[in-house]
């Protein structure tokens, strides 16, 4: 039972405290915000919208922004396709 607890009280720490390996950075990651399928002229068209978190700053953020330029913290992008299963 001893050697057990030893055991126990070896590995649990090395299992929480793995630090974080396979991290995945917030400008990496694509948030839709939200997303629109409409009607136009006998095509589909699809649209999205983006949140840019880079250039959303944060508190006491000075300048930087990490690559994106305007001042729009998201981004709109849009498809038109005959299908909804088709994109071009």
């Amino acid at each position: 039972m001893r050697v057990g607890k030893l055991i126990l009280a070896i590995l649990l720490p090395a299992l929480v405290l793995t630090g974080c390996w396979d991290r995945i950075e917030v400008n990496d990651v694509a948030f839709v915000l939200a997303t629109s399928t409409d009607l136009d002229q006998g095509q589909i068209r699809s649209t999205a919208q983006i949140a840019l978190p880079s250039s959303f700053g944060g508190a006491g953020s000075q300048g930087g922004g990490g690559g994106t330029s305007g001042s729009k913290t998201y981004l709109m992008v849009s498809q038109t396709a005959p299908t909804p299963y088709q994109g071009q």
